[in-house]
């Protein structure tokens, strides 16, 4: 299924709720609310995947190129976030061994 495209993915719905609708209507096991149920769950299901569907076309494949362009910004600026903390631990550490303690008078 990954490899379908929208289309065909919601074809492959369409054909999946309308094959439990038919054997929710047919069953004879199956009376009253149960059917119902399964007919609206069906129908949820559908709209869904037409939602979803639509949404995948009208963003197309731009959406991964601006979702790779925003986690590269974020990556350097953690990169920076970082380097910025190096360098103030590195001061501290610094500060650190030229302070005499209590224990470590000079």
């Amino acid at each position: 299924m990954k490899e379908l495209v929208p289309e065909e993915l919601l074809k492959w719905v369409a054909k999946a709720t309308t094959e439990v609708e038919l054997v929710a209507g047919e069953s004879r096991s199956l009376m009253g609310e149960p059917v119902n149920k399964f007919r609206m769950a069906t129908r949820r299901v559908h709209a869904a995947a037409l939602e979803l569907a639509k949404r995948a076309v009208a963003t197309g494949e731009n959406w991964h190129v601006r979702e790779n362009a925003r986690l590269r910004e974020q990556v350097i600026g953690l990169k920076k976030d970082v380097e910025a903390l190096r360098a103030e631990e590195a001061s501290l550490r610094g500060k650190a061994a030229f302070h005499s303690g209590p224990g470590n008078p000079k």
